[in-house]
Formats: C-alpha cells, sequence, structure tokens
C-alpha cells in the first residue's frame, strides 16, 4: 500500500513539473454569433432566431454553441453550409406533473449564393427536425416524437 501511495505521489510530481502538451492557444478562435430562423410549417409562423456562437477550429469546420443547443458547421467541396444541432430543452415547471422534456436534433442546409449581404443573410435553405419529448405525470406517460422537414432555414450574422 505505501509503495502504491509512493507511485501515485512521484507521478503527481513529475505531472506537475512538466508543461502541458496539449494547447488550444492559436487553434481555437470565436467569431461571433450566428443566428437561425426556421419556417416551422405546421406550428405556423417561423420561431424566434436560435442564437449560436461560432468558434473556428481551422480549416472548414466549426464548432456552435447556443443556450439550448450545441453543434458543428461544414463547409462541403460544393460550398454548402451544412449545420447539425442537438439540444435539449425543459419547461420552467420541471419536474413537476405536466412539466416538458424535450430532445431535439436537426439538420440544415444553407445554400450561400441565396444570401444577402446588405441584409446579414448568409444564406437560405432546407432542415430537418427530429424531437422526442417526455410530458411528466400525464396519463399516457410515454414518450412522443415529432419530425418535420421543410423549406425556409434563413441563416444570418446577429446584431
Amino acid at each position: 500500500m505505501l509503495k502504491r501511495f509512493c507511485i501515485i505521489f512521484m507521478i503527481l510530481i513529475i505531472m506537475s513539473l512538466c508543461p502541458p502538451v496539449v494547447s488550444a492557444d492559436g487553434g481555437v478562435s470565436y467569431i461571433g454569433d450566428l443566428c437561425l430562423v426556421l419556417n416551422t410549417g405546421s406550428f405556423g409562423p417561423p420561431g424566434p432566431p436560435i442564437r449560436l456562437g461560432v468558434i473556428s477550429y481551422g480549416g472548414k469546420y466549426f464548432g456552435l454553441q447556443g443556450e439550448y443547443f450545441h453543434g458543428s458547421i461544414r463547409i462541403d467541396d460544393n460550398g454548402m453550409i451544412k449545420i447539425s444541432l442537438f439540444g435539449t430543452d425543459v419547461t420552467y415547471d420541471f419536474p413537476a406533473q405536466g412539466s416538458k422534456t424535450s430532445l431535439n436534433s436537426m439538420i440544415i442546409v444553407i445554400d450561400p449564393s441565396t444570401g444577402a449581404p446588405d441584409y446579414n443573410l448568409i444564406g437560405r435553405g432546407d432542415y430537418q427536425v427530429m424531437s422526442l419529448s417526455w410530458n411528466r405525470g400525464w396519463s399516457n406517460d410515454q414518450p412522443g416524437s415529432h419530425t418535420e422537414s421543410g423549406v425556409g432555414a434563413d441563416l444570418y450574422v446577429c446584431d
């Protein structure tokens, strides 16, 4: 037991004296915020913008982070912008009876040739959403699902 403690103690001392091997300096940078608006089709008029912070990893790959969503952007060889978003949401009264939790997955493809620089619009495109939700305490108490595809995703630079 004492031998094992001494070995662990020596490893910790050596690790504390060595400089870090992995560093994000120079490789990751914050670019700014983008807003995504989906024409929600069966749910009525477009919802509020989804605001996402963009982080560059270099090259054609970018990370996204928002209040309820996170994901990535990839620019393909044809210049199309492909966005993958994942998120969770809970109603403010969780875990009370009738509260709802949901898991959302979105794929959005934006065509930059449809952009309008005067309006900060990067482009328009198509989207596909899959949602799973759970209503707590309701009589069925079963998860529900919803899928939707549509034309009407606008990506623009937030003010």
